[in-house]
């Protein structure tokens, strides 16, 4: 599994597989600690803090500094608008498609509907929020063949079979950061 950290600690993100650039809180400085650590990293958009940037502004960052994997855009909880954001994302940027995540916004009730859309787009990776219970099926979505990154994992759940997770870690959940190495 491979493990991108938000922390403000400096021995923390020494540690990790790959950083998060969230466009939201962070800035240009960051993304070049990111390039002098020599580290991959996963680009978010800001949704979730309510400040998610543009669609354009988020293709032309992700063409030039090249992110291991982005996060597509979406709206927490809301599926409608997660579609259509998606899909203008697609339109604006067919060739991030292949590195980037489709997020899986709403219920089982509205599954199939989403993934066969992100299937016809052409999406290799889903993005499930770690408190969506769509999360239980990380196996059945491995089995479709589907890659899974978990947006916002936590150590008190942690997901298994997941491919990717993204945590924010503070300086007292250090260790934990440890484990994940064990998983």
């Amino acid at each position: 599994m491979f493990v991108y950290v938000q922390s403000d600690s400096r021995e923390i993100l020494r540690e990790a597989d790959g950083w998060v650039y969230n466009m939201a809180l962070h800035g240009e400085k960051w993304i070049k600690e990111i390039k002098r650590a020599k580290k991959p990293f996963l680009l978010v958009h800001g949704g979730f803090q309510r400040k998610m940037a543009k669609i354009e502004e988020i293709v032309e960052f992700a063409r030039e500094h090249k992110p291991k994997l982005v996060i597509a855009p979406d709206v927490y909880r809301e599926h409608e608008v997660t579609l259509f954001l998606t899909g203008l994302f697609v339109e604006k940027c067919p060739e991030l498609v292949e590195k980037s995540a489709a997020v899986i916004q709403g219920g089982v009730e509205v599954l199939e509907e989403t993934v066969k859309q992100y299937d016809e787009w052409g999406f290799e990776w889903l993005a499930i929020p770690s408190d969506n219970p769509v999360i239980e099926l990380i196996e059945w979505f491995k089995e479709q063949g589907w890659r899974i990154h978990v947006l916002g994992a936590r150590f008190t759940s942690f997901p298994v079979g997941a491919d990717s997770v993204d945590v924010v870690v503070s300086k007292y959940e250090q260790d934990m950061l440890k484990v994940l190495r064990w998983l």
